[in-house]
């Protein structure tokens, strides 16, 4: 199986530095640009996939649409795919959030059990991900390429639940419509191809 994940295109959230976890927000002009431009870099590489699945938050639902516009394949939206709930958190200015330069979810990273007020722990978020890929698993046969469009959060643990031995670069992180290209071999093992849109 050869999974193709890719984040939302930019938001309105994003451009202004909001927290977003479930919280919905439409795409910006610039993260519509972005999910045009994906679409003609899968035209000239002539990628092949036969479904795509995408997460039901507004951001990443109309970047699967915009792709879908061309590629004409089922798609599947679930709320399996949604990013983290940062409860109160959400639509929250991070810069304004940040004491001393510190991030005031980081507590919530660092210990997967803890549930954000209003939200959800991290360990929530990865049973979601996991009932996913359970289900893709079992619908979709060894040979079968997917595309999901989801979230930086998401496509990280994905990553780390097929047991690929991954971390993003220093500095670097899952960017809008970029892709990440997974394969796994007929022994049953994971790697990882590409990381936005670079050979790993």
């Amino acid at each position: 199986m050869r999974l193709l994940l890719t984040r939302h295109g930019e938001s309105e959230a994003n451009r202004n530095q909001i927290y977003q976890g479930h919280m919905d927000s439409p795409l910006s002009e610039e993260g519509r640009k972005q999910t045009f431009d994906l679409v003609k870099r899968l035209m000239y590489e002539k990628v092949q996939f036969s479904k795509i699945y995408a997460s039901d938050l507004t951001r990443a639902s109309e970047t699967a649409k915009i792709i879908n516009a061309t590629f004409h394949m089922p798609i599947v939206f679930t709320s399996n795919l949604r990013e983290l709930d940062l409860g109160i958190f959400a639509g929250k200015n991070i810069s304004e959030l940040k004491v001393n330069g510190k991030d005031p979810l980081q507590e919530f990273f660092k210990n997967p059990h803890m549930i954000i007020p209003k939200g959800e722990s991290l360990n929530h978020m990865k049973l979601r991900i996991k009932s996913f890929l359970d289900m893709i698993k079992s619908l979709n046969t060894f040979n079968t390429s997917l595309l999901i469009v989801a979230h930086g959060g998401v496509l990280f643990h994905i990553i780390k639940q097929l047991n690929i031995p991954f971390e993003p670069p220093k500095g670097t992180w899952f960017e809008n419509c970029k892709l990440q290209e997974l394969e796994q071999t007929h022994d049953g093992i994971w790697r990882i191809i590409r990381y936005n849109e670079n050979k790993f």
